[in-house]
């Protein structure tokens, strides 16, 4: 199955082109992303090639219930991301392909972009992320809750990125004209956190939180409830996960409650349609009687005018004897 989310965030009073050009135009911002928030000093960032393209490699822990992960198979992550950008005006999209490495990336997979334009008071920059998750594998009875938790993962990322994002576009001296953060002090900004997506961090509400605009599913087509962020908090991974499996075997006993009614229905036509078909049947038997019995007299009746012609045949052939 595939899900389709949408998420906003605004970097206040900073234009799109200055966000791109702090947060893409070099490697500074990604390698500073991955290694507060994924924990990855290593990350690999190539240059931008001549059509716009370029290579992020990182990994990233998973900070998933024992279940998820024991479907996925593994504690950390290895990602191979294709970036590609294109610039339309004063907007900047930047598209993503991220490629999980092993088993895991036979599971499931995302991709999508993000779109940097003006803000509609014009005070700073929109950052909207379509995101696609997409669960290849199914597997019966866990599948829900590894898509519920792939999204609540998708908007982790990106309400973290946007917290790094902001932080980061503060500190360049073009964009402040405020006293300035050195770079590692953006690095200890966030150091305290635990994880990339650790699921017990609460949300505060202020003017760069994200807000979920969209989420459906795709296939079987199916709106899924809109979640609040930035407001309540989320939950951890252990209200979570006995949360899901609540929810999932609800699903699953309102699910066998139809299919009982279901076949009770089909139950009935069935009986119905084998009634039927023993009307048929009797039906037709009476036909292939008559059929039989048509066809004996047809016979009978040939037998008796070969007989009445032959008897004509011996009496004319006596008569003409006779009157020789």
């Amino acid at each position: 199955m595939v899900r389709k989310l949408s998420v906003q965030g605004n970097i206040e009073s900073v234009e799109p082109e200055a966000v791109f050009s702090s947060l893409f135009g070099d490697d500074q911002f990604m390698r500073c992303y991955h290694k507060v928030v994924n924990e990855d000093p290593d990350a690999a960032i190539s240059s931008w090639t001549a059509d716009g393209k370029r290579t992020v490699c990182f990994r990233a822990p998973l900070n998933a219930p024992g279940l998820v992960r024991r479907f996925i198979g593994t504690d950390v992550l290895r990602v191979s991301e294709i970036q590609q950008y294109e610039r339309h005006g004063n907007c900047f999209t930047i598209t993503s392909e991220p490629v999980v490495e092993g088993a895991a990336g036979e599971l499931f997979s995302t991709n999508g972009n993000i779109v940097l334009e003006p803000s509609k008071p014009g005070t700073g920059c929109l950052v909207t992320m379509n995101i696609i998750l997409h669960c290849k594998t199914p597997v019966w009875g866990i599948q829900s809750m590894v898509e519920a938790f792939m999204e609540m993962k998708a908007i982790k990322s990106f309400d973290r990125w946007m917290e790094v994002a902001s932080q980061f576009c503060r500190e360049q001296p073009a964009l402040a004209g405020t006293s300035l953060m050195p770079s590692r002090m953006v690095e200890e900004a966030f150091s305290s956190d635990d994880s990339f997506y650790d699921l017990e961090e609460a949300a505060e509400v202020d003017s760069n939180r994200t807000s979920i605009i969209e989420t459906e599913i795709a296939g079987p087509v199916e709106l899924v409830e809109v979640l609040e962020m930035g407001v309540t908090g989320r939950a951890d991974c252990d209200t979570w996960l006995p949360q899901a499996v609540v929810q999932h075997l609800s699903d699953l006993r309102s699910s066998n409650e139809a299919s009982r009614a279901h076949m009770k229905r089909l139950d009935a036509d069935l009986q119905k349609l084998q009634t039927n078909f023993g009307i048929l049947s009797s039906q037709l038997h009476e036909v292939q009687l008559q059929q039989q019995y048509l066809q004996q007299q047809a016979v009978w009746g040939l037998v008796g005018l070969a007989v009445t012609t032959a008897l004509l045949f011996g009496i004319g052939h006596a008569y003409m004897r006779l009157q020789r």
